[in-house]
């Protein structure tokens, strides 16, 4: 009998079971060892209440059929909150919530690597945001997903969202000359001064080359380049990426691949 949770704000219930991959299709060689909350780093706000993943090798298969795999999904920490709020309190002191039922839950961390916010992803289709961010927690804008990871990269690739940066992982990783490229997420189209700082203080710890892979459209294609025009300036080697009109997570890991390995360097003259 699988474990049954019921939304109270939904009235609706779910198997986790029914959600978990069948067990003769996982690995044997992946197992959770801890299904609890995994991230036991202090921080200043209360995560809404989710289980590890995978779980004893098992992934959800709404990961699995967006192609992530259980050692993605373990790598970045994924979780799931079949029914778990977040509270936080409105401006006149009363207690407010958003219900992260039903989501994958993405922990987003400092360049410290410390829990400094989160994302959870509706894998339901009925939700009204597909992404719902926790109130008054800043992260659009003031931190890199998967930024912590790359401290002594001497190169990354910035996408834009959170499954953009798992793919492009993916992707790298299945091909051993790019296992040291790091990709990471700018969690929207452009830098703030906040991430170009971020940048820089990775530049110290031996950053040197920057691909910018956000999607393909026009509009994505100049901000790219003002972007990279901004970063030549603080003294990085800026390549811009091109992708058939979508972003990492929509297409293949060998069109990801081949976008890294012919994007083409902005001239000197992209100064001007």
């Amino acid at each position: 009998m699988g474990v049954r949770v019921k939304n109270e704000h939904s009235h609706a219930y779910s198997d986790i079971q029914e959600l978990l991959e069948p067990t003769d299709s996982c690995p044997q060689n992946i197992v959770n060892v801890n299904p609890a909350n995994p991230l036991d780093e202090s921080s200043k706000f209360d995560m809404p209440n989710f289980i590890a993943l995978p779980v004893n090798g098992r992934n959800l298969k709404y990961l699995t059929n967006r192609g992530i795999s259980h050692e993605a999904t373990a790598y970045f920490r994924l979780g799931f909150c079949p029914d778990g709020l977040f509270r936080y309190k409105k401006i006149d002191g009363s207690l407010a919530y958003l219900d992260f039922a039903m989501r994958v839950i993405v922990p987003i961390f400092d360049m410290d690597g410390k829990l400094v916010s989160f994302q959870g992803r509706d894998i339901t289709g009925q939700a009204e945001k597909k992404y719902l961010c926790p109130h008054g927690i800043r992260s659009t804008g003031a931190y890199f997903f998967n930024g912590h990871n790359a401290r002594g990269a001497q190169s990354i690739v910035i996408t834009e969202g959170v499954f953009d940066v798992i793919a492009t992982w993916q992707a790298v990783r299945e091909d051993p000359e790019l296992r040291d490229v790091v990709p990471v997420g700018s969690l929207g189209k452009y830098l703030s001064e906040a991430l170009v700082g971020y940048l820089l203080k990775l530049k110290d710890l031996g950053l040197q080359n920057i691909t910018l892979m956000w999607d393909g459209e026009d509009a994505a294609i100049a901000d790219a380049i003002a972007t990279g025009k901004l970063l030549q300036k603080k003294g990085f080697a800026v390549r811009i990426a091109i992708l058939p009109g979508k972003d990492p997570n929509e297409v293949s890991p060998d069109v990801v691949r081949e976008a890294y390995k012919t994007a083409e360097a902005l001239p000197p003259d992209a100064y001007g």
